[in-house]
């Protein structure tokens, strides 16, 4: 795996610093990420995912006080072990939700399906995009953003729009109801 991520670099110097760097460092992130995530391929993923990173920001890095850097090396690892095991928790949700609505009758999900489809017609649809993207798509707002041609910030505020005025219509119905 260090050839990979040595290609991945311009020039020799940087290359052999990364070499001594992955060689002092790879065990010690591989065990952070472990602790989170209780995988070890996940684990792996997530050093590898780290390294990828570090190659990307490797200017920086190397601007950084040689004191600090583990730190920096081992921030990027938990914001990864985090993400993934974000991730991995939502997909056994969804699988748990999947199977609660199979098991269920299929008439009355048909219904529960319906019924949150014209919910979701009901909001504009500057809010229905960002809104799918981000709980049925499982995208990043920087990955929404991107999408719809809009600004981090931007993502993030019409995702929480979408979700107020959600819950909005959803306790208005409920009231009616």
């Amino acid at each position: 795996m260090l050839l990979f991520y040595l290609q991945k670099l311009e020039n020799e110097t940087d290359r052999i610093l990364f070499a001594s760097i992955y060689e002092k460092y790879q065990q010690k992130m591989f065990w952070l990420a472990y602790r989170y995530l209780q995988n070890e391929a996940l684990a792996e993923e997530c050093v590898n995912d780290a390294f990828l990173e570090l190659i990307k920001s490797f200017e920086t890095f190397v601007k950084i006080n040689s004191e600090k850097q583990p730190y920096y090396l081992f921030t990027i690892t938990e914001r990864c072990a985090f993400r993934k095991y974000r991730h991995e928790k939502k997909q056994v949700e969804l699988k748990m939700a999947h199977t609660e609505l199979y098991s269920e009758d299929f008439s009355t999900t048909k219904d529960v399906m319906l019924s949150f489809g014209m919910t979701m017609q009901k909001l504009p649809e500057k809010y229905q995009h960002p809104l799918l993207l981000r709980y049925a798509q499982d995208q990043t707002y920087e990955e929404i953003a991107s999408i719809l041609g809009i600004s981090v910030s931007n993502a993030r505020q019409r995702v929480k729009r979408a979700r107020d005025r959600l819950a909005m219509i959803l306790q208005e119905e409920s009231q009616d109801g």
